[in-house]
């Protein structure tokens, strides 16, 4: 298992993932966008299992 070992390891591999993400080496694939209020919808799209990659919701 590979497990943190502090605070300070998580930010420092959260902050090489979003590095990653910024420079185009990993791709995500956002579904769709949700507002806030429309968080039930999200849930009921999430539930259907029709969402085809990231869903997300947008404060």
């Amino acid at each position: 298992m590979n497990y943190l070992l502090s605070h300070e390891e998580l930010l420092d591999r959260a902050n090489a993932l979003m590095l990653e993400i910024k420079s185009k080496n990993i791709k995500l694939h956002i579904d769709r966008i949700f507002t806030l209020e429309q968080a039930k919808e999200a849930q009921k799209f999430l539930e259907s299992r029709q969402s085809v990659g990231k869903i997300l919701l947008k404060l």
